[in-house]
């Protein structure tokens, strides 16, 4: 297989030959800054590429095309993720968008509002869990979706700012670790029945984090 690598100046590829790694220049037209991937389960390489919005590359012809998330915004691509029902999730400047297939195989995409958004929200990092809930970081706290319904936490639940940067779930199922853009610390976010409860961490004390 190959190892794919985003810059600022495009996308790169390494083939192991003997051993060793031989870097590639990936040429895709109107591409300039690959700044996410996300590799789909036919073969296909998503890509987020900043302004230049997303790119769907086929690795083996080097063939791709370029989506418009929301013709005549401008809307830009900060991060791509594509979860388990191969629905690809875009995180924007300009929203949260996502991509299904029409009856006739096609992506569209489609701008998502979550609860709690608003029209100056930003988006920067989406990640789904063991069960198949999709958490996204942005402007006004952390979402979460759950099939197509979506849960807002904020600083009123608890976390330590609404502007978060990213988030992992944990091997519990049951809780996530929240990073912020601007706050110091982590925040462990753990949902039980429907209740939240919140555990930060932050440098010295007793926490352990350095």
């Amino acid at each position: 297989g190959k190892l794919w690598v985003g810059t600022r100046f495009g996308l790169n590829y390494a083939d192991p030959r003997a051993g060793k790694l031989v870097w590639k220049e990936q040429h895709v037209p109107e591409l300039e800054f690959a700044r996410s991937m996300a590799p789909a389960a036919d073969g296909s390489l998503w890509i987020a590429a900043d302004t230049a919005g997303v790119f769907r590359l086929n690795p083996k012809s080097g063939q791709a095309r370029r989506y418009d998330l929301a013709p005549g915004t401008g809307a830009d691509a900060l991060h791509i993720m594509v979860d388990r029902l191969q629905r690809v999730w875009v995180s924007s400047r300009r929203g949260l968008f996502r991509g299904t297939r029409d009856a006739g195989g096609a992506v569209r995409f489609q701008q998502l509002k979550p609860a709690g958004t608003d029209a100056d929200e930003s988006f920067v990092y989406a990640v789904e869990d063991a069960a198949g809930q999709v958490w996204i970081c942005g402007d006004n706290g952390l979402v979460r979706y759950s099939g197509d319904t979506s849960r807002r936490f904020t600083m009123a639940d608890g976390l330590r700012s609404d502007g978060v940067a990213q988030v992992a779930p944990a091997p519990d199922g049951h809780s996530v670790w929240i990073g912020y853009r601007e706050a110091f610390g982590l925040t462990q976010l753990t949902l039980t029945d429907g209740t939240v409860r919140v555990e930060h961490l932050s440098a010295g004390g007793t926490s352990g984090l350095r």
